[in-house]
């Protein structure tokens, strides 16, 4: 088995020569005393992949001779833009005595705090009083929106996509399971990581051990990779409740939280003494949500403003995981009905007219304040139907 240092770019060929052509053309093209930084967004989910493409193209030998050498800086843990602090790990990364070593390309690595154009010139300044030139910033982000406000600056943004199957199955056999399962078998292991390599390699790992960890620990472990506490976490969980791959319209989801009291909470982005417009926390909350990768918009309009999206399936199967148990889609005979449940969703098709509603949804859950009905119209297209508090939505 591969160690994981010597897993090569497996489904980023593409993206990693297009960084390193535009790295190395926007570098011989700086003409001017001072040129303008360019800044590489590579943007998406955990585990897809970010900071191993950044680092593979760092490693290119054309970038070390002709941009620089890479300074890595963690953002996990940072609140803001502090270029003294980030300036003084790059200095410390320093080789001296290579031939680029005045030249460093800075990844902020996992960034999660916005960056203008007035902090890229303080790292600028900071660095180069130290004798070091910034030719490049490459950030790694789970939000493509932290560089909305580098305007003096060329930006390139990648929203990195999951993994096809043949290059999913390609990681999972270097990871550890080459020639363990006929291929019909990965392939079936490799759908349920829904192309996202972290995942991937998560999986190829645990069935590679002696299995000592339970598959509910393993999926615990998998939760605490994807799922960040940060996140709206009623508006995010209730998604639970739809089929996977749903086109949701973004106006009615903010309706549907706004019914279930989700925005009702104060938004810290809102002004002191001001009274939360619910609808635009919801704006605000789906945004995040976007930001995030965790939904993946289908349709934007001329204001780029979210008109139509769809949660990510790993996503999706976090929701389901870590959802209440107030949240539940119910099968046909109500098996999972319990005495707790205030939400529940039903696939129309499964379910059938003429069986009607199981009686466990009635004869237990006597909290329950809203049910969500799905049917397939001619066009196989879903239909929604929404009641709460007895009003339906149709």
């Amino acid at each position: 088995m591969e160690s994981e240092k010597d897993f090569k770019l497996v489904g980023r060929e593409k993206e990693k020569e297009e960084i390193i052509d535009q790295l190395i053309l926007l570098r011989r093209g700086g003409n001017e005393a001072n040129p303008p930084v360019p800044v590489i967004i590579i943007a998406g989910l955990a585990g897809i992949g970010k900071t191993k493409l950044a680092l593979h193209v760092c490693q290119d030998e054309n970038v070390k001779q002709h941009v620089g050498l890479p300074a890595l800086v963690s953002g996990t843990n940072c609140n803001s833009f502090d270029a003294d602090s980030i300036a003084k790990q790059v200095i410390e990364s320093a080789v001296p005595g290579t031939a680029s070593s005045r030249n460093r390309i800075v990844i902020l690595d996992d960034w999660r705090v916005e960056i203008g154009d007035q902090d890229v010139k303080a790292l600028q300044l900071k660095l180069k009083k130290a004798r070091l030139c910034v030719t490049a910033i490459m950030i790694t982000t789970r939000s493509c929106l932290v560089a909305k406000n580098i305007a003096a600056s060329p930006v390139k943004s990648y929203d990195l996509p999951g993994l096809n199957e043949e290059e999913s199955a390609s990681l999972f056999e270097k990871t550890g399971r080459r020639g363990a399962d006929d291929n019909s078998s990965n392939t079936k292991i490799t759908e349920q990581c829904r192309g996202v390599p972290g995942a991937i390699m998560t999986m190829a790992k645990w069935l590679q051990s002696s299995r000592s960890q339970q598959l509910t620990e393993f999926t615990e472990k998998l939760k605490d990779s994807y799922y960040d506490e940060g996140l709206p976490q009623l508006c995010f969980t209730y998604c639970s409740l739809f089929p996977q791959d749903y086109l949701f319209d973004a106006e009615r989801l903010n309706h549907l939280w706004m019914a279930e009291g989700f925005l009702n909470h104060s938004n810290p982005s809102t002004s002191l003494g001001s009274e939360p417009d619910p609808e635009e926390t919801g704006r605000g909350y789906l945004k995040e949500l976007v930001g995030r990768s965790i939904f993946q918009v289908v349709e934007e309009d001329e204001f780029g403003k979210v008109r139509s999206c769809r949660m990510h399936p790993l996503m999706h199967d976090i929701a389901r995981f870590v959802a209440p148990r107030e949240n539940i889609t119910v099968d046909p005979n109500g098996d999972k009905v319990h005495q707790q449940v205030q939400r529940a969703s039903f696939d129309l098709s499964l379910l059938g007219f003429e069986r009607g509603i199981p009686a466990p949804l009635f004869d237990k859950a006597k909290q329950l304040r809203s049910i969500l009905f799905f049917s397939k119209t001619r066009s196989r297209r879903l239909r929604l139907l929404f009641l709460v508090s007895s009003r339906l939505l149709v």
